[in-house]
């Protein structure tokens, strides 16, 4: 008998034997990512398989101010009725005018899967924090002085996916409850309905429709989006975005998306409400991706008339090094697999249909490659 269990949703399950990692450094940014923010931090988690369905995980985050946590949680490989997880978090934070304070949040995750139907039910995390708990993201908040500081009291989040398949029809349902210490509760509600068809010589157009809900003790904040994605050959796409808010105020996306150069992309698009787009003051953005053996190069420009502009370039590549050698090569998520290869000192190679090469050592590195998959190369 076979099983298919979502690891994906519940992150601390691990092949037994194996340990998974990951680190970071550095210091927040703002919204929009426009400053950096204060306080510089490390963080660090671990996932390590203690037995064939049994993993262990540990995490914390280490600032160079009044803030630490550190985290401890179980997972389980249920095979058949699916997967669940069990963490604990401590905090011990000071916060602006207030003592030192300990606080412990704790968290349960289940995922199931339903083979016979293809549906997918995911209880995303009940979380209870007690009243002196602080996230990372609550304290950030109040030492950058901002206004929307909420203290997090309980949460939960479940999620229904169903594709059906006679209509070809994907549907997607949501339900998340946040109560807090010191504010008013809410109840986020979404559903989501998702549909590719043909239109005469136009092949698999992607529409999708969504309803969302946040009720909170004094109102309710309705929106509205529609999304229609018309390909324009095999790679190059015509996108248009719709979205009504709660004050029936209507704002539009067109956007133009070219990946027909493997190694270059482009894209261009522009957005704004009726008045905006009226009085020639939409918001005009455009993109460019240069894909190398390293690593990618990104260009991007924001600007609306009479308001404001931007301009931003990013460099996005990996490292991996191992007691059999070293290499620069293509971004890899930080839990992805890779593959490196030693050609015994031979340069320029070209692997994975020319994607990646050798370096001057004869090491080469294939990033994002499946897990516990065969894989040709």
């Amino acid at each position: 008998t076979q099983w298919q269990v979502a690891s994906n949703s519940i992150p601390y399950l691990t092949r037994k034997g194996q340990i998974r990692y990951t680190t970071a450094m550095g210091k927040p940014t703002s919204v929009g990512g426009d400053s950096l923010q204060q306080p510089f931090f490390w963080t660090g988690e671990f996932s390590w398989g203690w037995l064939n369905n049994v993993s262990l995980y540990g995490g914390s985050v280490l600032t160079n101010r009044d803030y630490q946590s550190l985290a401890a949680g179980v997972g389980f490989n249920l095979n058949s009725l699916g997967s669940l997880s069990f963490d604990v978090t401590r905090s011990d934070a000071q916060l602006h005018n207030q003592d030192k304070e300990t606080g412990y949040s704790y968290r349960a995750n289940y995922s199931k899967r339903f083979e016979s139907t293809g549906s997918q039910l995911t209880f995303a995390g009940y979380r209870f924090s007690d009243k002196n708990f602080v996230t990372m993201n609550e304290y950030i908040n109040d030492t950058n002085h901002y206004t929307n500081y909420q203290n997090e009291k309980e949460s939960y989040i479940v999620t229904f996916n169903q594709y059906l398949e006679s209509l070809r029809l994907n549907t997607y349902v949501s339900l998340a409850r946040n109560t807090y210490w010191d504010a008013s509760s809410n109840v986020n509600y979404s559903l989501s309905l998702s549909r590719d068809f043909d239109i005469g010589p136009l092949k698999n157009v992607s529409t999708s429709l969504t309803f969302s809900r946040i009720n909170w003790e004094e109102d309710n904040q309705d929106q509205l989006y529609l999304n229609i994605s018309i390909p324009w050959g095999t790679s190059r796409t015509l996108s248009y975005g719709m979205q009504r808010n709660q004050d029936n105020k209507i704002s539009h996306t067109a956007s133009w998306y070219d990946s027909s150069d493997r190694n270059n992309s482009w894209s261009v698009s522009a957005s704004g409400d009726n008045d905006e787009f009226k009085d020639m003051k939409a918001s005009l953005r455009a993109s460019y991706q240069h894909n190398t053996e390293n690593g990618r190069l990104y260009l991007s420009g924001t600007s609306q008339r009479d308001s404001y502009y931007s301009l931003n370039a990013s460099w996005n590549g990996s490292f991996t090094a191992t007691r059999h050698g070293a290499a620069f090569h293509d971004y890899s998520g930080s839990a992805d697999s890779r593959f490196m290869i030693d050609a015994d000192g031979a340069e320029d190679i070209p692997l994975n249909n020319k994607r990646a090469v050798t370096n001057r050592y004869g090491i080469g590195v294939i990033p994002s490659v499946s897990s516990y998959i065969t894989t040709s190369l």
